[in-house]
């Protein structure tokens, strides 16, 4: 390789002697290489007799110049001695010289080296004086200036190399350590076995079936990573997949993780028929005598059920608990209903609420499809007398339970739901005497009832 790396150093070129007619045109392609880039590019020059000429400049700063290839062409009527040589700022080196004849072409192939073609384009000399060029002859690439001859990949066929002594031959080495390849002895039911495709062919080749003519293998084990791109399936009943996960990154946890880059689902799907699966966790080793918790879905429904098996704990059911934030939230009692155990108590969220403002009088009716929220009176004198308005809502069926609580107000306000029914229910509200003007509001939620 030829590299100008720096921004004084360049390729020149002269002859020995004045030409006879013509000068020698010299071409020169080349590579810069930047940290960004590694555009390529060409110089074009012809020499100048005696005098010498740059056919290849320096490069730009932090750019270094490789050189691809150097033609020199003896266009003259005379014989003509060429020099090449390496300007490093002033100081000189000759790289190749020699004497072309008329019509001969001085060349330089990055990863060949120098040579000289005649006028046909065959080869005259290398770079080393000899007759053999660097370069890929077929099924031997030349190096080194021709020093080093290398067989090609692939070069060599099955019929070039030495004859096996007789049949069932492998080549191989069953001597000990490094070596010369060896014949190793085979056999005709041995080369039977060899070309099988798999487990299950070569088992039929040795006519053996797992359970009759040998025992499957009852508990196998690795201490490594274990990769299977098929199904894994359990025959029989009760079969379980354990583990000692007390040594495990996460101590005492069976994980499952995607190996993509994505998220991760564990799922259950029923057989082919049915409708139901899910997931049982028991609090003992053993499933049949132990209380559990089912995640289960199924054609129906999807529930979350506890029960138990056998008689553990006198034969107990345990409750439905439920936590957030490191304290039991809510429980569902075996005898039923359901238990708010934190102060903040049972109600409507942000966003399940509304609000509305009534009309043009306060026996105007107001819309609001919400569970919950605060409807605003219409800005009138309280009144002792009783008034009734009705707030539409498509959430109310007949059988809930409306309450009313007065949120602000001037006067002291008497309120009560005085009818229900499937779209609506009706407001009665009265003042204990109060009869300024305000603008009362009326807070609302709907209790879910049922008659059966």
């Amino acid at each position: 390789m030829i590299c100008l790396d720096t921004t004084t150093r360049k390729l020149q070129i002269f002859l020995a002697g004045a030409v006879a007619t013509s000068q020698l045109p010299v071409v020169v392609c080349y590579s810069d290489q930047t940290a960004v880039s590694y555009p390529g590019g060409t110089q074009v020059v012809s020499t100048n007799s005696t005098a010498t000429v740059d056919i290849c400049s320096a490069p730009a700063a932090s750019t270094t110049r490789d050189i691809d290839t150097i033609n020199v062409q003896n266009a003259d009527t005379a014989a003509a001695t060429v020099t090449i040589q390496y300007n490093d700022n002033a100081t000189t080196y000759t790289l190749f010289k020699a004497l072309l004849a008329v019509g001969d072409q001085l060349t330089y192939v990055h990863g060949q080296g120098w040579s000289v073609l005649d006028s046909t384009g065959a080869i005259k000399s290398g770079g080393s004086g000899g007759s053999i060029s660097d370069g890929d002859k077929g099924d031997i690439t030349v190096s080194a200036s021709g020093a080093t001859w290398t067989v090609d990949n692939d070069a060599i066929t099955y019929a070039k190399m030495q004859n096996v002594s007789a049949t069932d031959k492998l080549l191989g080495r069953s001597t000990a350590g490094a070596g010369d390849v060896e014949e190793i002895a085979c056999t005709a039911a041995g080369r039977a076995l060899l070309d099988d495709a798999d487990a299950t062919a070569q088992r039929v080749t040795l006519g053996l079936a797992i359970g009759t003519d040998v025992l499957p293998v009852a508990s196998p084990s690795s201490s490594g990573t274990l990769t299977h791109s098929g199904d894994i399936v359990l025959s029989g009943s009760g079969k379980r997949i354990t583990g000692d996960l007390s040594n495990a990154t996460a101590s005492s946890r069976l994980l499952f993780k995607n190996s993509l880059s994505a998220s991760t689902t564990v799922g259950a799907v029923p057989g082919t028929t049915a409708t139901q699966s899910g997931y049982i966790a028991y609090n003992a080793e053993n499933p049949d005598n132990a209380q559990y918790v089912v995640l289960l879905q199924n054609s129906s429904e999807a529930s979350i059920r506890t029960a138990y098996a056998g008689t553990p704990a006198a034969g107990t059911f345990l409750p439905l608990t439920f936590y957030t934030g490191g304290a039991k939230q809510v429980e569902i009692p075996v005898a039923g209903g359901v238990q708010i155990t934190q102060p903040a108590g049972l109600g409507y969220g942000t966003g399940a609420g509304g609000t509305a403002t009534q009309a043009t009088s306060r026996t105007t009716s107001v819309p609001i499809n919400k569970p919950t929220g605060d409807i605003t009176l219409f800005t009138a004198a309280g009144s002792a007398i009783a008034a009734s308005f009705t707030v539409t809502n498509s959430l109310v069926a007949a059988t809930d339970v409306p309450t009313i609580a007065v949120r602000s107000a001037t006067n002291k306000y008497i309120t009560a739901v005085t009818n229900v029914a499937t779209g609506s229910f009706e407001i009665t509200f009265y003042t204990t005497g109060g009869v300024a003007s305000d603008t009362p509001i009326f807070h609302f939620n709907l209790g879910k009832g049922a008659t059966s």
